[in-house]
């Protein structure tokens, strides 16, 4: 079930990568890849899930992933249901919001440095 979960949100992220981007193509393709594919393994391996979605999260995008908050909540629901030890729940939580934070910063940056007039 996880498996087909994770293909139908990666065929749904890579279309809005086409139709509707929020990224250059190649990155766009990539931050798909990276945050929707480790939720097939979100039930036997919720840490290591959680940590590679969120990894990516470093990307700075031009724009906002549709299904991002979706895939977000699926996994981080799977990380606070079938992690032990709670230890493990909270340093993958706090590297995920720094990556949240790093990668929001990064895309701020990205975006005053192309709009100052030359």
């Amino acid at each position: 079930m996880d498996a087909v979960l994770a293909a139908l949100l990666t065929a749904a992220g890579l279309v809005q990568a086409v139709v509707a981007p929020f990224a250059p193509l190649v990155v766009a393709i990539v931050f798909v890849l990276g945050t929707t594919l480790p939720l097939a393994c979100r039930q036997v391996r919720p840490v290591e899930a959680a940590a590679i979605s969120a990894a990516f999260w470093v990307i700075p995008l031009d724009g906002f992933p549709v299904l991002g908050f979706v895939t977000a909540a699926l996994v981080f629901s799977a990380l606070g249901a079938w992690s032990r030890p709670t230890a493990a729940v909270v340093a993958t939580t706090a590297c995920a919001t720094a990556c949240g934070i790093a990668g929001t910063l990064l895309a701020r940056r990205s975006r005053s440095r192309s709009s100052v007039p030359c």
